[in-house]
């Protein structure tokens, strides 16, 4: 449905803020039963699950990218508490979010260490600033 495809452009255009579900039926012309089962049919999950996972997978890019603290992550994404977001990052990645940012800066390290053999990053400091938000 055309209708679905403008509604998931529009999520993907403004997932930092509030999304909700009647907001992406009226874009994409339809009642919000109708949406829901067009859209799920199509992406595989309801449109705020949707909006959910598409937050926490750019919370993975940027805290492995990134020095944000943790804090201003949650603030520009537009997730709810710290807590909220630590509970479903971990549900959904198996790490909580420091865990996410030291994994990604051990293996940075690896790469830029010399690899098998070397001292695994032992004694090294990662490139860039410390994060310092535990």
């Amino acid at each position: 449905s055309p209708g679905v495809q403008a509604a998931m452009r529009y999520i993907l255009q403004h997932y930092r803020r509030a999304i909700e579900l009647r907001e992406l039926a009226s874009i994409a012309n339809l009642g919000t039963s109708r949406f829901s089962q067009l859209f799920r049919e199509k992406f595989g999950s309801s449109p705020i699950e949707f909006v959910v996972e598409y937050r926490l997978e750019r919370a993975r890019v940027l805290l492995q990218s990134t020095d944000l603290p943790i804090r201003e992550i949650i603030d520009y994404l537009g997730l709810e508490s710290q807590s909220y977001f630590s509970r479903k990052f971990k549900l959904r990645h198996g790490m909580s979010p420091s865990e996410c940012r030291k994994k990604a800066r051990r293996t940075l390290i690896v790469r830029v260490g010399g690899g098998v053999g070397s001292a695994g990053g032992r004694g090294r400091r990662p490139i860039g600033p410390r994060a310092g938000d535990g």
